[in-house]
């Protein structure tokens, strides 16, 4: 049962620059909090458009069984303890076609998630750096061939992180042939991101919230990149970290901006909430 005093019946993270410190971990702080939350009733969710299995390998300190992991932007829910909750699947044959899409492979990377499975086009070693706290790691494919069952994202990727530019022809080309059947995203300004229509974390949150027997309005949410954005639209609460980029914080002006991920700002503002509740 949620504490009288603390305001929000749940609090939901983004992972990357937001809940993850400088060394894209979970830090003490950050781990200690999400504990003292748990103890006083109230939900935890991560949602992050990272796959499952590395999620969980990354969270699996914490030691909280009924969180919530909210993977591949929303196309995925599952509790911590192993339970599906809900998936939402690009259909086979648009998957098929997403596959085909003509993109220049000397500056690009091609990516899908489906199911427990990260694919790839090319291998890029100096990606391990961001999955050394969950020892996840991808799966060569060619995506000529590759199958099409559970696709919950398909992303492109560019070569050199400070040129998203390079991305252009490709949502040019997502726009014109698959618009009606897809929803886009960006986790970062190099990340384009598509999943099935309709999918984003803010309403699988939603839906989650419904099944938990409140609203999004009754949560407080942080996060930091464009696919956060209908998450932090829809809570009672949103919070933008000071990193995000700055076309998340002019989207999204009237929410409060927090501290930096590196100094684990989301810990420090619950902490706050806490410290109060506990007067």
């Amino acid at each position: 049962m949620t504490s009288a005093s603390f305001p929000y019946k749940a609090v939901i993270f983004d992972l990357d620059g937001t809940l993850l410190n400088a060394e894209h971990k979970l830090g003490d702080l950050t781990i200690k909090t999400l504990k003292q939350c748990t103890n006083l009733g109230v939900d935890i969710f991560i949602a992050t458009g990272r796959n499952y299995p590395d999620v969980y390998k990354m969270v699996k300190k914490l030691a909280i069984d009924d969180v919530v992991l909210v993977t591949s932007n929303g196309a995925r829910a599952d509790f911590f303890n192993g339970k599906k909750v809900l998936q939402h699947y690009i259909e086979p044959h648009i998957a098929k076609a997403l596959f085909q899409t003509p993109f220049d492979a000397t500056k690009l990377y091609l990516n899908s998630y489906q199911g427990d499975d990260w694919y790839i086009n090319q291998p890029v070693p100096q990606w391990q750096q961001y999955f050394a706290e969950s020892g996840y790691s991808y799966k060569l494919a060619d995506f000529t061939t590759q199958h099409t069952q559970e696709v919950e994202k398909i992303f492109f990727i560019t070569k050199e992180v400070e040129n998203p530019i390079g991305l252009a022809p490709i949502e040019a080309y997502v726009h014109q042939h698959f618009a009606d059947v897809v929803q886009i995203t960006h986790s970062m300004p190099n990340c384009f991101e598509i999943m099935a229509k309709g999918v984003n974390k803010g309403k699988t949150l939603s839906e989650l919230t419904t099944m938990r027997g409140y609203t999004l309005s009754e949560c407080i949410a942080f996060g930091d990149g464009m696919n956060d954005i209908e998450m932090l639209q829809s809570v009672g609460k949103g919070c933008v970290m000071a990193n995000a980029e700055q076309k998340v914080k002019d989207t999204l002006s009237s929410l409060e901006v927090i501290g930096n991920h590196k100094q684990e700002a989301v810990a420090q503002y619950l902490q706050n909430l806490l410290a109060k509740t506990n007067d």
